[in-house]
């Protein structure tokens, strides 16, 4: 039963090392094939990014990356003209090959930096549609398998703790600071840039104006619309338990993860709302040995997660998901639709 597939595999085998030559990325293949290529270098840019948001194992969040990547026309050389969309397939191999390091996913992924940026097969449908909707042009064809930031909104940005953007070409909007550079001269080339983006949401964020729209294409608007307000204002897409007319501002919150778990600290002189850079699912449950019965976690600015608490809190959310425990996934699909 498996004569035929692997007979295929063999001959997509012998295909590939027999005209691998031909290739236009073929020097890569060389050096991966005869190991003289083990793994990617730190390039100032990775190093820079490591010391300033560098994730460990229960450590606290410090702001995430998203890449601006295909917009260099340079990359049109060597595998031909295509738009900065189509580009994107092309740019791992293409920057790790003149810089050895592609500064993007486990690029970005093996040196401990988050990302906002995905590549799987299991993206979720809220992350699909947010990304299409807000930070990526309508015209545009996109694959589903790729979230990025294909348009550079700084306020939809900062609210998902994004704090620096990694990008191929010069980026001339006021928000966001040069602070690296890499320049590869020859022929191919590339320029890289690492910009930073100030006031990020680190789980600090306590809008005090909360607002009930249970439609998706409406809340999806709003956010649009009222982008440069998302620090002090926040949608929900259902009832909250209780009302939300008294918010008052979080004094401080830090939020930290561990294997399919986050920790939220957070201090308060009364009922707050902090607006967490994490995606919201029905997945997420309290752990330990009793719940805090008043603190909430609600689905806030159609993708995020809010949590509502009084006073003081420090809780722990697991992941609850797997074989025998699908329902909370196919909560989360419906609640997109």
């Amino acid at each position: 039963m498996f004569v035929i597939p692997a007979s295929a595999a063999l001959l997509i085998t012998v295909f590939v090392f027999r005209s691998w030559h031909e290739l236009p990325y073929s020097t890569l293949l060389r050096m991966t094939i005869s190991g003289t290529y083990r793994e990617d270098a730190e390039t100032s840019i990775i190093r820079h990014l490591r010391q300033e948001v560098g994730l460990d194992r229960g450590g606290v969040f410090r702001g995430a990356v998203a890449t601006y990547l295909g917009n260099s026309s340079s990359m049109d050389r060597m595998f031909g003209r295509q738009d900065r969309y189509e580009r994107l397939w092309n740019s791992p191999l293409y920057l790790r090959f003149l810089t050895k390091n592609p500064h993007q996913d486990t690029g970005l992924w093996g040196s401990g930096i988050p990302t906002f940026d995905e590549y799987a097969h299991m993206i979720t449908r809220a992350l699909s549609i947010f990304t299409k909707e807000l930070l990526t042009d309508p015209n545009a064809r996109v694959d589903l398998r790729i979230v990025r930031a294909h348009e550079l909104r700084s306020d939809i940005l900062r609210m998902l703790g994004v704090r620096f953007v990694l990008g191929d070409a010069a980026v001339d909007i006021a928000d966001f600071t040069e602070v690296d550079r890499i320049e590869v001269k020859g022929d191919p080339s590339v320029d890289l840039f690492l910009y930073r983006l100030d006031g990020a949401n680190l789980a600090n964020w306590s809008p005090l104006d909360a607002r009930l729209i249970k439609d998706n294409r409406t809340l999806l608007g709003a956010l649009r619309q009222d982008a440069a307000s998302l620090r002090d204002r926040v949608f929900l897409s259902s009832e909250p338990p209780r009302r939300l007319d008294n918010l008052v501002p979080m004094q401080r919150g830090s939020l930290s993860f561990d294997r399919n778990e986050f920790r939220f600290q957070g201090v308060s002189s009364g009922w707050s709302l902090a607006l967490l850079p994490l995606q919201f699912s029905h997945c997420w449950s309290q752990s330990g040995v009793s719940p805090n019965p008043d603190v909430h976690l609600l689905r806030a600015n159609y993708l995020l997660s809010g949590l509502l608490f009084e006073d003081k809190v420090d809780v722990r959310y697991k992941f609850e998901f797997g074989p025998w425990r699908t329902r909370c996934r196919l909560a989360d699909a419906e609640m997109v639709q």
